[in-house]
């Protein structure tokens, strides 16, 4: 709900397992996270698609790729990003989405793995 803070932690324990479980079956097999309040699948998985994807996570040698967005409704988080680099580093190349939302984030299962302590670090007071 609008007004509560969200805590990663709280779902850290059943991600962070199923990743484990991930990798151990294909580590380099790319997963997908969706936000179910906020991310629609409009049409099935095409081949084609699913090619792209993973040439461009393979790509990323052990990134993880966001989505991205101009701004966020109810709350536009502009102003979290005003001294953020990496963000006006984006902007500078012209892109319009340089807003990570996590409605959707892909990577390996270790990719992820490494990234979801840095997030609970991130949100840490």
């Amino acid at each position: 709900a609008h007004g509560v803070r969200w805590r990663l932690e709280s779902k850290l324990p059943g991600v962070s397992r199923a990743l484990q479980v991930l990798q151990a079956a294909a580590p380099e097999r790319p997963v997908v996270f969706a936000d179910g309040t906020d991310t629609v699948f409009v049409r099935s998985a095409r081949s084609d698609v699913d090619g792209a994807l993973l040439q461009q996570v393979s790509r990323s040698s052990g990134r993880v790729v966001f989505s991205a967005e101009c701004g966020s409704w109810p709350r536009c988080y502009r102003a979290n990003y005003t001294g953020h680099a990496l963000h006006h580093a984006c902007l500078a190349k012209g892109h319009r989405t340089c807003f990570p939302n996590s409605g959707a984030y892909i990577g390996s299962s270790s990719a992820l793995l490494r990234l979801l302590p840095e997030l609970v670090r991130a949100q840490a007071p």
